[in-house]
């Protein structure tokens, strides 16, 4: 078989076809959340899809897109018709997350707001001993101290967060 290249199109929404026996599902309020996310920051992400336009990778994607009215996206399409094992992979490892986060750096450079924001939940960050809060010398400013387990590994992270608080009598 030739080897196979991916190169980007501009496509109709209307036009990509929802791949039959999608093993990726999506719920009322993760759709809700993908749409509001569309809708912030606008769409920065290609879909997949082979020869005869069924969506690969993005099906989930093409529902918010059609959902809010986006009529034109970017798609890869591969150079040549794919094989139905070509096809099986290529749908299976575009929605498998192969990798791992590194909690001291999220803890370390995001905000744990635009963490959850994007989906990232507590269980996931670990956040279930938030409250020792420490004097930071400043009566406004206090720094509050979460603890975070990765789910993966065990390790546990302290997280501190300066928040602004007023002086109690």
């Amino acid at each position: 078989m030739p080897e196979i290249t991916w190169t980007p199109e501009k496509r109709s929404v209307s036009a990509l076809k929802e791949l039959e026996n999608n093993p990726r599902k999506i719920d009322k309020e993760a759709l809700e959340r993908l749409q509001t996310r569309i809708k912030e920051r606008g769409f920065h992400d290609i879909l997949k899809v082979d020869t005869d336009g069924f969506v690969l990778s993005g099906n989930q994607r093409k529902k918010a897109l059609t959902a809010l009215g986006i009529e034109e996206v970017y798609v890869l399409v591969p150079s040549r018709e794919l094989t139905r094992e070509e096809r099986d992979k290529v749908i299976l490892e575009s929605n498998r997350n192969d990798g791992l986060w590194d909690y001291n750096i999220l803890s370390e450079h995001f905000d744990i707001g635009v963490l959850k924001d994007v989906g990232f939940s507590e269980k996931e960050l670990g956040i279930f001993d938030v409250g020792t809060i420490q004097d930071s010398g400043r009566l406004d400013e206090v720094n509050v101290e979460s603890t975070i387990t990765c789910p993966k590994c065990g390790h546990k992270h302290v997280w501190t967060h300066k928040r602004q608080m007023k002086k109690q009598n």
